[in-house]
């Protein structure tokens, strides 16, 4: 669990409580990636919000699409038709997709 990479595009109450339950489940903080309506969360981006400060990681993943790259789990916590077959080519062999 410690190894593997989420990608998380919802960062409202849902996809704050679905990052805290993997770190619970072991997964390093700084392999999930929180993604809003503006895509990537950095430590500066979203600092008004404390709950997504909290989890806010340093990153070059800007996008859904750059995040997803090699990604081993997609949750899909946001709006419809985010997720595209191209976006799923993206991913790593055998990923969990929860859309």
């Amino acid at each position: 669990m410690a190894d593997i990479r989420v990608v998380i595009n919802g960062a409202g109450a849902a996809g704050i409580a679905c990052a805290k339950m993997y770190i619970q489940c072991g997964v390093r903080k700084e392999n999930i990636l929180l993604l809003d309506s503006k895509a990537w969360s950095s430590r500066t981006h979203g600092r008004d919000n404390p709950y997504k400060q909290a989890l806010a990681v340093d990153t070059p993943r800007r996008t859904l699409e750059d995040a997803a790259k090699g990604a081993d789990v997609l949750v899909g916590l946001s709006v419809k038709g985010a997720f595209t077959p191209a976006l799923l080519a993206l991913l790593a062999d055998k990923p969990i997709i929860f859309a």
